[in-house]
């Protein structure tokens, strides 16, 4: 006997994006991975203590030229944009700490602030 599935529905960033603006998610943080929504677990204390003793770490030894990200979705490409808890980036060409035009072939991931 053959099974019918349901085919998923593969969303795009901006997708999702207009979605979380329009609240449908409520006060859920989600992520997409694979073109597929994921609720997130909320993060309990061990977690977050986790996140801040790491953040303290880092920060004393991530240079001015790079970027420390706590909690940023990482724009990987049109289907992807994962929330890990800690970013470690070169700083993106035209920032302050790296003057100048990203060139039009540029493919570096980008972050969302979570705010």
């Amino acid at each position: 006997m053959a099974h019918v599935t349901a085919r998923h529905t593969r969303f795009t960033i901006d997708e999702v994006e207009r979605l979380v603006h329009a609240e449908a998610f409520g006060d859920r943080r989600v992520e997409l991975i694979n073109g597929r929504i994921y609720r997130m677990a909320p993060q309990a204390t061990p977690h977050m203590a986790a996140i801040s003793k790491t953040n303290r770490t880092l920060v004393q030894v991530v240079p001015a030229s790079e970027w420390l990200i706590v909690q940023g979705t990482l724009r990987l490409d049109r289907y992807n944009a994962p929330d890990p808890d800690v970013l470690w980036l070169p700083c993106p060409v035209g920032t302050a700490a790296r003057p100048g035009r990203a060139g039009a072939g540029s493919r570096a991931p980008s972050w969302t602030d979570p705010g």
